[in-house]
């Protein structure tokens, strides 16, 4: 239970983070909290992209692959290791709102304000990617994965959109993980 409430005060404190710079850096976040059906259904195709890429990286053979599943599987015992589904989509959430808050609606927009678009894409998954650089090629994976959760809020206009996408993605790919737990070396298999 530490890690649950250490994973839930990060994501926590990543979101205090996240309304400072947005007050700071006069970015309004108001306009990006609506939800409509294209929003949902921006939401469900980025989950869709999401969980294809993490069925990819899971069924992979490639020995880096093999690694981020082996660094994972460590780093997820640690903090989830006793923690049941409702612990496993609080944390989730709890991520998908902080940080979708920190790397979309301030990063993001803050950056293409004074950048295009494009530019603001790149950086805010840069960014986003070192944030979850558990191995170079997770590093990779992530800046992927960013540029899928930037599409959908792009698309949606929605920050509700990108953090759905990212909660459930989570929250799947945590359930996932927890269901295929071995006892091998690599920590989870594929």
């Amino acid at each position: 239970m530490r890690g649950l409430r250490f994973a839930l005060l990060f994501e926590a404190a990543v979101g205090v983070v996240a309304l400072i710079a947005a007050w700071v850096l006069g970015v309004s976040v108001g306009p990006t909290l609506g939800l409509d059906w294209s929003g949902v259904l921006f939401a469900a195709c980025g989950v869709g992209l999401l969980l294809l890429l993490f069925t990819l990286t899971m069924r992979s053979t490639w020995p880096p692959f093999q690694r981020i599943r082996g660094e994972l599987g460590r780093l997820l015992d640690l903090l989830f290791g006793t923690c049941g589904p409702a612990g496993l989509l609080a944390v989730s959430i709890m991520a998908g709102i902080s940080e979708e808050l920190l790397f979309r609606a301030v990063i993001q927009q803050s950056i293409a304000a004074h950048l295009s678009t494009v530019a603001a894409l790149i950086v805010t998954n840069l960014v986003f990617a070192l944030a979850h650089a558990i191995t170079p090629t997770y590093a990779v994976l992530a800046f992927a994965m960013g540029t899928v959760l930037s599409l959908v809020f792009l698309l949606s206009g929605s920050l509700i959109a990108a953090a759905l996408t990212h909660a459930i993605y989570d929250f799947v790919a945590l359930l996932i993980y927890r269901s295929q737990k071995g006892s091998s070396a690599e920590g989870y298999r594929a």
